[in-house]
Parts: C-alpha cells; sequence; structure tokens
C-alpha cells in the first residue's frame, strides 16, 4: 500500500512487527487520499519505534469531526510536526490565491523581505531560504507545477492550503470582498487582496488601521481602485517590508512609497506606469525589485544611491535611459 510505502521505505526487514496493527487503524483516517498517506509517511518514517506510532496514533486531533473525505486533523497533524522555522514560512504561502504558481527565487526573496528566514550560524539567507525550500518539497508542503515540469514554478496542494488558511488566520488574513474586512484580526502581519470581489477605494484605504502589517501581496486588483488606496497606505503603514502588486495596474507609484523606510522587496511587475518617483532613492533597505514585465523606461538619476544594498532588478524586455545599466 502507497501509506506503507511511504512510512516503512522499501527495505521492510528493518520494520518492527508491531507497528503494523497501528498502521491498520491509522489507516481509515486518510480517506484514501495520497496526500494524506505520503504526509503522514513522512511524519512517521524517521521513528519507527511503537512508542512514537502510538502517540501519533493516540493524538486528540483523530477524535474531531471529520466528513467523509475531511482529511484536515491529518494534515494539521504535520503542521504540528514542522520545525519552527518553517512555520511562519507556511503559514506566509496562505496568502495567496490556490493554484497560485510560485516561483522558487521569488519566495525565497518574499520569505526574507518578510523577515521569516533566520540565518543559521552567519550563513546567507538566501541559502538558508533555498534550503527552507527545499525541506517544504521533501515535506510535500510543495510540488513541482504538473502543466510546467520542466521549469522552476511550484503549487500547494488544495488541501494543504485549505489547512494552511485554517491555521494562520491570526497571522496571515486574504480579502476576497467587503464582508471580510470585518474579519480582519488585529494583529494581522501578511494580508493579501484579490480583486474582483466589489472592492473599491474607501474599503482599502481601511486597511491603514493595521499598523503592524509586514506584507501586503495585491492580486488583480483595478489601477483606479489600488492607485490612490496604496498612496494612503504607503503614508501610515512604515513598517511594510515585502510589497507585491501581481497583475494590478497601478498607474503610477505614489510618492508616498518613500516613507516605507523598511521595504525590501516589490514586485510591480505587470504595472502599467513608464518611470519610478525621484523619492526611490530613500528606500534604503531595499533588496529586491522585479519588474520584469514593466513598462519603465526612466529611472531617476539619485537611484544610483540605492547600489550598495540593491542585490537585484529585473527588467527583461524593457529599454532603460540613464543612469545605469539595469536591463537584464
Amino acid at each position: 500500500m502507497f501509506f506503507e510505502a511511504c512510512a516503512f521505505g522499501t527495505d521492510r526487514s528493518i520494520v518492527n512487527p508491531e507497528l503494523n496493527p497501528i498502521g491498520k487503524k491509522i489507516i481509515p483516517q486518510l480517506k484514501r487520499c495520497p496526500l494524506a498517506a505520503e504526509t503522514l509517511g513522512r511524519i512517521l518514517k524517521p521513528m519507527l519505534d511503537r512508542e512514537h506510532w502510538d502517540w501519533v496514533a493516540g493524538r486528540e486531533l483523530w477524535e474531531l469531526k471529520q466528513e467523509k473525505y475531511d482529511i484536515l486533523p491529518v494534515l494539521r497533524l504535520s503542521y504540528l510536526y514542522l520545525p519552527p522555522h518553517l512555520r511562519s514560512c507556511f503559514l506566509f504561502c496562505s496568502m495567496y490565491p490556490k493554484g497560485h504558481r510560485f516561483v522558487k527565487d521569488a519566495l525565497v526573496n518574499s520569505w526574507i523581505a518578510a523577515g521569516l528566514i533566520e540565518s543559521c550560524k552567519g550563513g546567507k539567507l538566501e541559502s538558508d531560504g533555498h534550503r527552507y525550500f527545499a525541506e517544504f518539497l521533501h515535506r510535500s508542503l510543495l510540488h513541482r507545477d504538473a502543466s510546467s515540469p520542466a521549469s522552476s514554478v511550484y503549487v500547494i496542494h488544495e488541501l494543504m492550503h485549505d489547512m494552511a488558511k485554517l491555521v494562520s488566520e491570526n497571522e496571515c488574513f486574504v480579502v476576497k470582498g467587503e464582508a471580510d474586512l470585518q474579519k480582519i484580526p488585529e494583529d494581522v502581519r501578511h494580508l493579501s487582496i484579490i480583486g474582483g470581489g466589489g472592492l473599491d477605494e474607501t474599503n482599502l484605504k481601511m486597511l491603514c488601521q493595521y499598523k503592524k502589517l509586514r506584507s501586503i501581496v495585491c492580486h488583480g486588483v483595478d489601477s483606479e481602485i489600488i492607485t490612490p488606496a496604496a498612496k494612503h497606505w504607503f503614508e501610515v503603514l512604515t513598517k511594510i517590508r515585502m510589497l507585491g502588486f501581481l497583475s494590478c495596474k497601478l498607474d503610477y507609484l505614489p510618492e508616498t512609497i518613500g516613507n516605507l523606510k523598511l521595504l525590501q522587496y516589490l514586485s510591480i511587475g505587470e504595472c502599467t506606469f513608464e518611470e519610478l518617483p525621484p523619492c526611490f532613492w530613500q528606500l534604503q533597505s531595499l533588496r529586491i525589485i522585479d519588474a520584469q514585465k514593466c513598462r519603465i523606461q526612466h529611472i531617476p538619476q539619485e537611484f544610483n544611491q540605492l547600489q550598495g544594498k540593491l542585490q537585484r532588478f529585473k527588467l527583461r524586455g524593457t529599454n532603460i535611459t540613464e543612469p545605469g545599466n539595469y536591463a537584464l
């Protein structure tokens, strides 16, 4: 069986026979779901002893009410087994819509900007972030997108995404419509906004009250809504470290972005403006700018002052005028 293969591996000769009846008690809880079998198998495999397996089988999570195909207790158990350094990174992923296609480097840099990567023994944050990513793959938290098997694009299984949202509601939140604005936790740190749900400029200005926000990611929000809202955010949400406008057509980048002294990662890949504001030189913490599909044609002279910390400026297919050679 698939679960046994995940839990025991190929060499069954080293398996304690006392584990077989415990495994048989667990199998019905997996609801014939391969993801559940793989996830739980990876939890049990490192410790093939009866005490550990009895502990897992006896967890109170199994007693939660389950519908026929509800495997969230299994997945919640996998979350409890995550090392602390991976938990926040996993919850961060719940900000993105189901089916979102993650690019490895972009996700790692977002984790770093949001302050979720802790350098190990003085190592580089990027190296540690890629190690976290590899652990995600090993634990089946992410898997390569089947529609792009040759690329570095990954997705989260829908059930894993459901579980992440379930356990992250106080730290991360997704706004899809006006009704969600009344449910935002007071101490929320990472927020995403999905366009098309009837939100307007006035709704989005309300987000200024959440002063602990560290990350905002917008998905497909119309320009006449997001541009004026962003102007107000930048005036008061000065602790923002990661900012993403995905499939958003910002008319321009408001001058107030100069207030975001802690901003490390900015994604403006599909915005329609053609130049960055002069205040951009004030963003002394900025490390990554992703503007791969942006129409930027001019960079102000003051921008040269960022070259000390700026590590990456993606501008594929864009013709940049002086100063500097920024086209990649």
